[in-house]
């Protein structure tokens, strides 16, 4: 940590004076801080770091020169591990789904740093749906999609064979206590037409007071998604 500390020195005051050669390597600097800091418990120092990873590695993919937006990637995932470690579950779920955008992007340009990578992040999205939302059915969904992803290909290292075994053991876990639990109100509202969810609203809105009323309304405004999702969290 202390070597991290002095080589983050060196390279912001290099920053500051324009002399710094490369400033991804102050990101990837900030990043590997903050997986120390978080491995030895130091949540609100690691959030930190990673927002500064993130925040330089977003002006350099703005400006063309981000090294390798696979490290982009890592810095969320890292991230919202961090937020779900914190119990900050909705800026965790926001920084998986942001990681796998950029691994599904990478992927379909045949960047992928790893073929376990995107599957990775799937595992961790879907395990944070269960811990932190009580959505087995969504966790199963995007599981299955990790699975399917990686039974296609021919072969798989070591990592990529981890995940898969891992994707496999979460999934029938999830199945077996999906099996034994009444339907979460999620997958109730997810399996709704839209007229139904609609009620939905208006039986809210029936008993909101006028501090609510832009609630209700916001709702209103909701594509399906992300009305299953405010739903959820409002009624679970």
């Amino acid at each position: 940590l202390a070597d991290y500390d002095k080589c983050i020195d060196i390279m912001e005051e290099l920053d500051r004076q324009g002399k710094l050669y490369d400033r991804n390597d102050l990101a990837k600097a900030y990043n590997n801080r903050g997986l120390t800091y978080n491995n030895t418990g130091r949540y609100a120092e690691a959030l930190a770091d990673y927002d500064r990873c993130i925040g330089i590695m977003e002006e350099l993919d703005g400006q063309g020169k981000l090294y390798d937006r696979n490290d982009l990637a890592s810095a969320y995932l890292n991230r919202g591990a961090t937020y779900d470690d914190l119990g900050n579950h909705d800026e965790a779920l926001a920084d998986f789904g942001r990681c796998i955008g950029i691994r599904e992007e990478l992927d379909r340009q045949g960047k992928l740093y790893e073929v376990g990578d995107l599957p990775n992040a799937m595992l961790n999205k879907g395990i944070l749906l269960i811990t932190g939302f009580h959505d087995a059915a969504g966790a199963l969904e995007i599981w299955n999609r990790a699975i399917a992803m990686l039974e296609a290909k021919e072969s798989l290292s070591y990592f990529a064979n981890d995940v898969l075994n891992r994707l496999r053991k979460a999934k029938a876990l999830a199945e077996e206590q999906q099996s034994q639990q009444p339907p979460s109100v999620r997958t109730m509202l997810a399996s709704m037409t839209d007229e139904q969810l609609q009620k939905v609203i208006e039986l809210i809105a029936e008993q909101a007071d006028e501090e609510d009323a832009g609630m209700v309304d916001a709702l209103r405004e909701l594509d399906r998604d992300s009305l299953v999702d405010a739903l959820a969290r409002l009624l679970e």
